[in-house]
């Protein structure tokens, strides 16, 4: 994240938690650890805290959150970019063996049935 984004992300927090006093050493850790990290998973991240706590969040409260966000826009990213997976020829064979010996399986129970039918008449 950029200062200014870290600058804008704490204005915006003591906005939610007015009863908060952020102190400049509680500042000074947050901005370090905030450099690192996604600018969008983060924001994300606070507006869910901001839905569900009443309180400023502890460090590992929005570590928590901006990992399970980050995994979330990892994940619907490369969901966009991925075509739908294609089976391989080694699965593709497996699935007309099975398919085989269930359609081998279905004709012979018919065949007994045919059978005890025949016999019965």
């Amino acid at each position: 994240m950029k200062d200014e984004d870290i600058d804008r992300l704490l204005a915006e927090m003591c906005v939610a938690w007015p009863n908060h006093t952020l102190l400049e050493p509680q500042a000074r850790l947050w901005r370090d650890r905030l450099r690192s990290m996604s600018t969008d998973a983060v924001f994300e991240a606070a507006k869910l805290l901001v839905d569900r706590s009443r309180w400023w969040p502890s460090w590992s409260e929005m570590r928590e959150a901006y990992r399970a966000e980050k995994r979330r826009l990892d994940l619907r990213e490369a969901e966009r970019g991925l075509p739908s997976p294609e089976p391989t020829e080694e699965q593709k064979a497996e699935t007309r063996q099975i398919a085989r010996s269930n359609i081998r399986k279905i004709r012979a129970t018919l065949e007994e049935k045919r059978k005890n039918e025949t016999a019965e008449t």
